[in-house]
Parts: C-alpha cells; structure tokens; sequence
C-alpha cells in the first residue's frame, strides 16, 4: 500500500519496521505540526508548520505521496475543542487538494477554495465548494489577478472564523512536475496576500508548505515567510 500510495515500488520489499521509521513517523510528527500549527494560531493569530499539506489523502485512503489527511484532522480537532463555527482552506498547491475536499465533503461547516492546474493529477476531480481549475502555462500575473478575485469572495460567502493556508511551493515555473509559471517573487506575493486579506479581517490562519519540487522550492518559501514575518511580527 505504501508503495502504491509514494509511488515507489521497491518500498515493497523493505521491512514494516523501517517503512514506520523512515517514513510514517516523520510524516505523523508533520501531522502533529499541522495541529499544533492550529491550536498556536488560534492563540497567536498566525502559525505556520514547515511541513504537512497532504491534500491527496483522505479520511480513509492515501495518495499522490500523502499518507495521513493532515489538514482535516487538524480542523476536526480545532471543531472538538474550541468554538468555531465555520473554517475555510485556502488550497494554493498546484495539485488539487482531492483528498482534502473528499474528507471535509460532509461537514457542512468546512469549506474549500482550491486553485490547481487542471491538466495535472488527479485526472479525475473532486467535488469542491469553490474550485478555480488554472490553465498550464498560466503566468505569475494573471495567477495574482485570479487569486485576488476568487479570495474576497470565498472569505465574503463562508464568513470562516479560521483559515487553514495550504500553500504549496510546485507553482514555480521552475517545478519539474508542473507547468504554471509563477516567479520566486509571485510567489511570495501570494502567499503575503492570503495571510494579508485573511488577518486583515481578524481571522485566524494557519499555513502548511505542502508540495514543491524544482530547485528553488526552498527559496520561494524563506521569501515568503520573510514577507510574512517582516508585516506580521509578533504575531506569528
């Protein structure tokens, strides 16, 4: 299953026990930094886990490398133990995030805006409350432009009282595995306006990285943090 799930069919013949300690045990201490990553901005205002985003996983199924449904676990927790009434994910990976709109499908006070290249995996897509399907080869520009129009509104229309960022690095026209053609600085603005449009109305947001896998994946989320950091100071 974990050969199906990562796509890498000698994980096959490795032992349980190694699989569990190389792979699911960090990946379930990534999980753990999603919730945390929560439960910190609802005090904070804003927190940000460096790792989780796996948005292919669903409550009962893994996927496209993702093994545990990080993001509506975490939600799911924050439902359970404090009093929000509406949550939103805001899904900037290039991917779309069908295991996440799979999970929180049922729960009428969760809610996803989801912007994914259309011709990419998975080639059959889910349901979703706001779904913006991109055209490849979309440049950094009118990406902005989209993200400006589509992000008032969802916040206009759910009213959340938390926001859940998955901001994924694989929309840089560097990726290997993508073909949007956002700049490291495109980038960076973006996720500067999520977090800006989203703590400007008092909302609590929590940000995970997610997917990213060309070169300067590192880069683009040290200058967007940066960013962050530099307006948000004392807050995060």
């Amino acid at each position: 299953m974990l050969a199906r799930i990562l796509e890498v069919p000698v994980l096959r013949y490795l032992p349980g026990w190694f699989l569990d300690w190389r792979l699911l045990r960090p990946m379930r201490w990534a999980t753990g930094g999603t919730v945390l990553a929560c439960r910190l901005a609802l005090e904070r205002g804003i927190a940000v886990n460096l790792g989780g985003g796996y948005h292919h996983a669903s409550g009962n199924r893994g996927a496209g490398f993702c093994v545990y449904a990080d993001a509506p676990l975490a939600l799911l927790f924050l439902k359970q133990q404090s009093p929000i009434q509406s949550a939103l994910i805001v899904d900037t990976d290039a991917h779309q995030g069908d295991g996440t709109a799979a999970a929180i499908r049922h729960w009428p006070w969760a809610h996803i805006l989801d912007f994914y290249e259309d011709n990419l995996f998975p080639g059959r897509k889910a349901e979703e409350d706001i779904p913006v399907p991109l055209p490849s080869l979309l440049d950094g520009a009118r990406y902005l432009d989209l993200l400006r129009e589509h992000l008032p509104i969802a916040l206009e229309r759910f009213r959340p009282d938390f926001v859940l960022y998955n901001a994924g690095s694989d929309v840089l026209r560097t990726d290997p595995l993508t073909q949007l053609l956002l700049s490291v600085e495109e980038m960076a603005e973006r996720d500067l306006f999520v977090v800006t449009e989203v703590r400007g109305r008092g909302i609590p947001l929590a940000m995970v990285l997610s997917g990213g896998y060309g070169p300067h994946s590192w880069e683009a989320h040290a200058r967007s943090l940066e960013g962050i950091l530099a307006r948000f100071d004392g807050q995060a």
